[in-house]
């Protein structure tokens, strides 16, 4: 019986170690933000200018953009998911747009989620 006891509590003992050695995982701090004229966020357009989205800090998030247009990268270093030609990743460095490469076969991109750093 002692021997099981011991097994017992080096399980214990590993598990609660293994649980400590893992690293925590940081919280999305990526929030939704007013524009207000600031060019330092990320701005996204909708077609024609007719919306105007801006996220600020970094992290990930997921999202339902339609009819994308333009894409603004701030002051930060942006990849983000639209459902152009089946799908794909984007990556904007600092200080850059991105416009107009949204159309696939006549209908605007659909942006999925954006990751900031």
């Amino acid at each position: 019986m002692t021997r099981r006891w011991k097994q017992a509590a080096l399980i214990t003992t590993a598990a609660a170690a293994l649980a400590l050695a893992l690293p925590a995982t940081d919280a999305s701090a990526i929030n939704r933000v007013g524009c207000n004229g600031r060019t330092d966020f990320v701005n996204i357009y909708n077609y024609g200018f007719s919306g105007h989205l801006c996220f600020a800090n970094a992290g990930y998030t997921d999202v339902t953009i339609y009819s994308v247009d333009n894409v603004y990268s701030g002051n930060n270093l942006l990849y983000y998911y639209t459902s152009l030609n089946g799908g794909v990743t984007r990556h904007l460095d600092p200080w850059t747009w991105e416009d107009d490469n949204y159309y696939d076969h006549g209908a605007e991109g659909t942006v999925r989620w954006l990751q900031i750093f």
